[in-house]
């Protein structure tokens, strides 16, 4: 998978931690058996007595109502867009395909979920330039001979929450039906195919190189060489696993190791 990774290599060497959107809290007020609950909306909530009419709160910022926690990139990423592209988040995280389509430019994206798309990639570009999109460093000296199976099984990987699969093995992915797992967020998602480029073979959106299989991911990103993931540098072959950039669940790259 691809132009995901461009939005996590800036934020992955600091913590993981993810905000959420500012929600207006509701207030309680009253004597006796009377209260009033007030929010920001205009079908705000008043009981008095045994008369009640119906209640919302708002969440701020414009564009849909809900929690961001988890939509951006942990770090500098997340940081910015969370105070900013708050409301945009939130909406693209209830549209079906919206991130899947943000994060990886796949066949995710439909015409039903581009507003929402078109809405948070135009807040994050005006908003958070730097620290969602930064430049895209030399090309990355991916090791292009791994062994298959891999050796660690991808023990180092725990299944759960935001890490919905493991990157190293591909699991619970189907990986005959061409699904690969990758970045999303602060965890690993499952993305449907076609994701069909080998290891160390022309990736991105861009070319005509398109997705990486499942266990590797395009590095440096969006446009560049598909690599592995690995827990380990016996995942590497000849290679070693660099752990550098402090990726989710304590995966790595396998770098280096080509004649």
């Amino acid at each position: 998978m691809n132009t995901r990774l461009w939005l996590l290599v800036a934020a992955v060497a600091t913590s993981l931690g993810a905000l959420s959107c500012s929600v207006t809290p509701s207030g309680t007020t009253g004597t006796g058996g009377a209260t009033s609950t007030t929010t920001s909306t205009s079908d705000a909530t008043s009981t008095t007595g045994d008369t009640t009419t119906a209640s919302a709160s708002s969440t701020s910022g414009t564009g849909g109502a809900g929690s961001c926690a988890g939509v951006f990139p942990a770090g500098a990423c997340a940081t910015c867009a969370e105070t900013t592209c708050c409301a945009e988040g939130a909406k693209c995280d209830v549209t079906a395909g919206c991130l899947g389509c943000v994060y990886s430019s796949d066949p995710s994206c439909t015409a039903a979920n581009k507003p929402a798309v078109d809405a948070l990639l135009a807040c994050m570009h005006a908003s958070c330039e730097t620290a969602c999109f930064p430049v895209p460093p030399p090309k990355t000296d991916v090791t292009c001979a791994v062994p298959n199976p891999t050796p660690s099984l991808g023990a180092c990987v725990s299944v759960g929450g935001a890490i919905e699969c493991n990157p190293v093995t591909n699991e619970p992915c189907d990986t005959a039906a061409g699904e690969a797992c990758d970045f999303k967020g602060n965890g690993y998602h499952c993305y449907a195919g076609p994701n069909e480029v080998n290891l160390c073979a022309a990736c991105g959106p861009s070319n005509a190189g398109g997705h990486c299989k499942g266990g590797s991911t395009c590095l440096p990103g969006p446009d560049g060489t598909c690599g592995k993931f690995c827990c380990d540098d016996g995942d590497c072959g000849k290679g070693k696993c660099n752990k550098t950039q402090m990726l989710p669940a304590g995966v790595g790259y396998c770098l280096g190791g080509n004649p």
